[in-house]
């Protein structure tokens, strides 16, 4: 059994720098579609149009976020956050271009 003690202590930092680093980023490596025809997009985009004018999104336990919706014009009602489509577009417009997307690993036990 000593044996077994000695050898887990003699390799128990074996391995830690031959290890190589991991891209920080995602990797798009499939390739594009075009699954919709313009027709298919535009009754699409329409569709969005008349939920979130209409039916709206709830944003519940975020109150910063119903701040931040009310801050920019939406029309906020308790969790329920409706916007005109014109309001929409105008906020995807000040959208970056390009991000970088950040994993960070969350202990399981918040899950």
């Amino acid at each position: 059994m000593s044996r077994r003690r000695g050898h887990r202590r003699s390799n128990r930092g074996a391995g830690i720098h031959e290890t190589q680093p991991t891209t920080a980023y995602v990797r798009r490596a499939i390739p594009y579609f075009e699954i919709l025809d313009e027709e298919s997009l535009v009754r699409l985009e329409n569709q969005a149009d008349w939920l979130i004018e209409e039916i709206g999104v709830e944003f519940r336990e975020d109150p910063k976020a119903l701040v931040t919706w009310k801050e920019a014009g939406a029309d906020v009602r308790e969790t329920r956050v409706r916007a005109d489509a014109q309001l929409i577009r105008n906020l995807c417009s000040t959208a970056p271009s390009t991000f970088t997307q950040i994993a960070i690993a969350i202990p399981s036990a918040v899950f």
